[in-house]
């Protein structure tokens, strides 16, 4: 049975990078990506967020699944969250993983999942060297805790993800450079 789920996994990578770098939108093309992972990984809500100057945060990118609303403008702007048991899960196993929100410590993170109806969570760090970004999927009420081969995948997806993220970067950056009138801007 593992070896079917290694198979089906094998030809889900090749998909996904597929659909990610060949396409001339990078933008569209990281809106497949998190589509396609949101439907692979039974997720309710993914997003890219990004950590900006002065310790805020926003939302590059956002999949919610149907019947799931948006929370991008309810976060834009919010605060980093920073908290000891949540850096230290991170150093340790790379990667956050919220089974039960209520059974978080970190109260700021709680009343975020609760208002945003969040049970479950899974974050990523996406290491680039241009952004700290985090990948962070969700799941709803009623749905299954984070299981060990989920982990290991997500941890896969966020390596394409980042690579794809940087390589967005670069090129913005010489597209500029290549057309100094004409603004282009990818992320």
């Amino acid at each position: 049975m593992e070896e079917i789920e290694q198979t089906t996994d094998k030809h889900f990578f090749t998909r996904l990078t597929i659909a990610i770098t060949t396409d001339n939108n990078p933008r569209s093309n990281i809106a497949t990506g998190l589509n396609m992972i949101g439907n692979y990984c039974d997720c309710d809500r993914i997003h890219i967020i990004k950590t900006n100057r002065g310790l805020s945060i926003n939302i590059s990118h956002e999949w919610c699944n149907r019947g799931i609303e948006s929370v991008r403008e309810y976060i834009q702007g919010k605060k980093h969250l920073s908290h000891t048991d949540l850096q230290e899960q991170l150093n340790r196993h790379d990667h956050i993983r919220v089974n039960h929100r209520d059974e978080l410590r970190c109260e700021e993170l709680k009343e975020w999942m609760q208002t945003c109806g969040v049970h479950r969570l899974v974050v990523f760090p996406l290491y680039n060297r241009f952004s700290f970004s985090l990948l962070c999927l969700s799941r709803h009420e009623q749905k299954k805790e984070w299981e060990e081969q989920e982990i290991d995948l997500f941890f896969d997806l966020s390596a394409i993800l980042a690579a794809n993220l940087e390589k967005n970067t670069i090129l913005t950056g010489s597209m500029n450079r290549i057309q100094p009138h004409t603004a282009v801007r990818i992320s």
